[in-house]
Parts: structure tokens; C-alpha cells; sequence
């Protein structure tokens, strides 16, 4: 608050009181016109400094580090960007990804998910972005496992049509759904199945994991959404400040300021 609001509103209202009280021949001074732009710029670089130095980045160094690491990916997959995705940023705490991720063919597509070589590394992920040891963490059976829709939701002839039937769409071959439940940290996480046709909203207390068949042949699509997860804004700037207001910070090591 006091870098994103006060600071800009306290130079917002110096340069009002510079323009009301100087008289205007000093006004049209140079050094007095550059101080002034100098004050109306930092009315931006002030916030965007600042959250630039407190950010520290992402989580996840970019989208190949999260599905890559994850799920186990081939390196040579292309994975596509997506607009608005999030990789754990400091800011909102939490990962919302949904993977475009081409494997050329089906063939390999198949041959990946016969593999299953999500099963070690996903809960690996989860436990180590949540601060859990893995020891801690649980996995319910068919959590990890592909699955086709439960045969109670199959249509028969003559059946009404329900509210999710159009959800079907691209669920009909095996899918995997996990949701993420658990205080985390020591207290640990367990890893359940859920099912996105009938119960769309069932993500856990920490998120769900996605993945599904895309509808162009040989592309693996989902969803990866870690809610909460990690303080991450721990720079030693901000945790000096707060320390002088007597301000709680998150419980994480302080970080280095760039080039210190």
C-alpha cells in the first residue's frame, strides 16, 4: 500500500502544491521543469519498481519447467504459450495452467500416457511447491490413473439430457483428474480422484491436476491449478520495511536485491 498508493499520491500532491505556490517564471526554469518530470515519472516507476524488485519472478522459470517437470515431458514436445497463464508468481500465489502441448502424432501420444510418466514426478511437484514433504503426501487409489467416465453418467436411449452432457466433449477416452486437498506443508496433502464431467467444480482445498486427449490429434490438453502455495514476495527490502512498521512477514528466507 505504501508504494503502490501513498508514495504516488504524496508526489501527485507535491507537484499540485509546486504548480499552485512557484511563481510561473520559476516554473518555467529548466532545473525546476526537470524536477518535476523526474517527480511525475516516479508517480510510475515507484510501483512498478517496486513490485519488480519484490516479485522475484516466477515459481516455475517458464511453462516447460512446470509441464516438464510435472509430467515427465519429452524434451523435444512443443509446448504452446497461453495468454494470461500463471506460473506462481509472487503476487497471486498460485499456478493456473492449461497445457497445449504437441507430441506430432498420436502414436506418441498413446505410447506417453501407456507410460504413465506422471506418476513419480506430479506428486514430487505438488509436495515441493506447497513445502511438503513427500513422505506426507497421500495418493488415493486412481488418483494417478487414467480413467474413462463413470459408467453411471452413460446415456441411454430415451435417458433426458442432462445439465453436463455437453461436458462429455473431449473426456470420452481416458482422462486423468487428480485433486489436491490438505493444509499442506507438515501437515501434509493427499492426492484424490475427481471427475471434471459431472463435478466441474470439484477442485480440492489446493487445486486439481488435468489431463485429457486435445481435440487435434496427437496433443495432449488439461489443467494445472495450484491454489495458494508459497510466500514468494521475501526480498530484504520489503522485509526490513515491514520489520520498521512492525509488519508479520511470510516465514521464507530472505532473497538478494539484483546485483547485491
Amino acid at each position: 500500500m505504501l508504494t503502490l498508493l501513498v508514495i504516488p499520491l504524496a508526489i501527485i500532491a507535491l507537484l499540485a502544491l509546486l504548480g499552485k505556490f512557484l511563481p510561473p517564471p520559476m516554473l518555467r526554469q529548466r532545473p525546476v521543469q526537470m524536477f518535476a518530470t523526474i517527480l511525475f515519472l516516479g508517480v510510475i516507476a515507484v510501483p512498478v519498481g517496486a513490485m519488480l524488485i519484490d516479485g522475484q519472478g516466477d515459481h516455475y522459470d517458464d511453462r516447460r519447467d512446470l509441464l516438464g517437470g510435472g509430467l515427465g515431458l519429452p524434451e523435444d514436445v512443443e509446448i504452446a504459450s497461453q495468454r494470461g497463464g500463471r506460473l506462481g508468481d509472487c503476487w497471486s500465489n498460485q499456478v493456473n495452467w492449461s497445457p497445449n502441448v504437441q507430441f506430432g502424432s498420436d502414436a506418441r501420444l498413446e505410447a506417453w500416457f501407456a507410460r504413465a510418466p506422471w506418476r513419480k514426478p506430479l506428486p514430487e511437484q505438488v509436495a515441493e511447491y506447497f513445502g511438503t514433504p513427500i513422505a506426507n503426501v497421500t495418493i488415493k487409489p486412481g488418483a494417478l490413473d487414467e480413467r474413462r467416465m463413470d459408467p453411471r453418467w452413460e446415456l441411454r436411449p430415451g435417458d433426458p439430457i442432462p445439465d453436463w452432457v455437453h461436458r462429455r466433449y473431449g473426456y470420452i477416452e481416458p482422462f486423468v483428474c487428480a485433486a489436491i486437498e490438505g493444509p499442506g506443508g507438515e501437515g501434509g496433502l493427499t492426492l484424490r480422484p475427481c471427475d471434471p464431467i459431472v463435478l466441474p467444480e470439484d477442485v480440492g482445498d489446493k487445486g486439481r491436476v488435468i489431463l485429457r486427449r486435445g481435440g487435434v490429434p496427437g496433443t495432449l490438453e488439461g489443467h494445472i491449478h495450484y491454489i495458494g502455495g508459497p510466500p514468494r514476495c521475501t526480498n530484504p527490502l520489503r522485509r526490513s520495511v515491514n520489520d520498521l512498521l512492525g509488519l508479520p512477514h511470510p516465514p521464507a528466507s530472505p532473497t538478494a536485491l539484483p546485483g547485491l
